[in-house]
């Protein structure tokens, strides 16, 4: 009986709380008994507004077998569902992915940004930078090549234009923190050179670069010859249009005459591909003899290269006047190197007592670094 009664208890309170009226008439709720928990579920509402939850669940004493109901009450404010007001607001939630954020790359390193530029060649300033007579601007490449102004055809001088190469030194220096250990490509990338150099570098390798248009070695002797080309084309020129500078040979007795007169002898020789100039100078004037040896190439080819000069005389085998020295690149100007006396250098009135029968003999030697040598054979 008592199980009968707490049956028709539970029965009498949930007909209780479904005929009680809604709290919203607007939204009303119903709710359906469930044949487990006896919990109400909220039917389809088809208002665009909140819906708030009732919770209609009777609530059992722990003194007492019977029941009694406990009054429908909302929801805590953290248990109400309400529809998201997420429409198109641009806005982005707390708990949502934060975007990264794009890093721009700053142009600023760029050495263009300057804004400055040769008017001959029209390229980047690098280092040292000449003017024409009229105070135009050149780069130290233009200068070394001898070309004229680009804007107004004169002869671009040794004067360097101390203030612009200040200023921009001084823009890089602003805007990068790596000017000096950032490496760029050769000018001349495109034609095949494959080597990288830092801003104050880029000027050395251009000079000695054997994908730069050099000019012919007569042209700063002579000031005849106006070819200009690759160093791997020069052997081809000076078979074709000076032959008679070819003549002189490794190893080979030759003759000075007329020792008292200014005279400059040129002589191209090629070992390989290998292409050297051998310079020998008489110097009224200074009264002296003096010869040296050029390799068509970087600094780092000649080093490994060395020239030798023996002047004699046939009639007295034990004298003998000899000099060596490591050969110099075709950035070495010949001039400063016989006015410096930086090669075999002999005085006129010494250099005389080889003289037979009015001739002056002497030979020349190009060799290879034995170790150079060493390392190929390994190879």
């Amino acid at each position: 009986m008592n199980f009968i009664q707490s049956q028709i208890e539970i029965h009498e309170s949930i007909q209780r709380n479904l005929n009680r009226p809604s709290p919203n008439p607007s939204s009303p709720v119903s709710t359906v008994p469930s044949t487990s928990s006896h919990i109400s579920t909220p039917s389809t509402n088809t208002n665009s507004g909140n819906i708030t939850y009732y919770d209609t669940r009777p609530y059992f004493s722990s003194s007492t077998s019977s029941a009694s109901p406990l009054p429908s009450v909302p929801l805590s404010p953290s248990n109400v569902v309400t529809p998201s007001n997420n429409t198109n607001t641009g806005n982005i939630s707390n708990t949502g992915a934060i975007p990264k954020t794009r890093k721009v790359p700053d142009t600023r390193t760029n050495s263009s940004l300057v804004g400055v530029k040769c008017v001959t060649c029209n390229t980047d300033f690098t280092s040292h930078i000449f003017q024409c007579r009229n105070g135009h601007s050149s780069c130290n490449f233009c200068r070394f090549l001898k070309k004229n102004c680009g804007l107004c055809s004169m002869a671009i001088t040794d004067v360097r234009n101390i203030t612009l190469e200040a200023t921009i030194a001084d823009i890089k220096t602003k805007h990068t923190t790596t000017t000096t250990n950032e490496r760029i490509k050769c000018r001349n990338a495109r034609l095949g050179c494959c080597l990288s150099f830092t801003i104050y570098e880029m000027d050395d390798h251009l000079q000695e670069c054997p994908y730069t248009d050099m000019e012919c070695p007569l042209k700063s002797i002579y000031q005849t010859c106006s070819w200009k080309g690759k160093i791997n084309d020069i052997c081809t020129h000076f078979n074709n249009e000076h032959p008679d500078n070819c003549v002189g040979e490794v190893d080979k007795e030759m003759t000075l005459r007329n020792i008292d007169k200014d005279q400059t002898l040129v002589y191209y020789v090629n070992i390989g591909q290998f292409n050297f100039i051998i310079y020998i100078e008489l110097n009224k004037n200074k009264r002296t003899l003096s010869m040296t040896a050029q390799l068509l190439g970087t600094k780092v080819s000649a080093s490994k290269w060395t020239y030798e000069f023996n002047v004699y005389d046939k009639h007295k085998p034990q004298r003998k006047f000899q000099y060596i020295d490591v050969c110099y690149s075709n950035t070495a100007l010949i001039k400063e190197i016989f006015n410096n006396q930086q090669c075999a250098t002999l005085n006129a009135e010494y250099a005389k007592t080889f003289i037979n029968r009015g001739c002056l003999t002497y030979k020349f030697f190009l060799k290879r670094n034995a170790k150079y040598i060493s390392k190929n054979s390994k190879n």
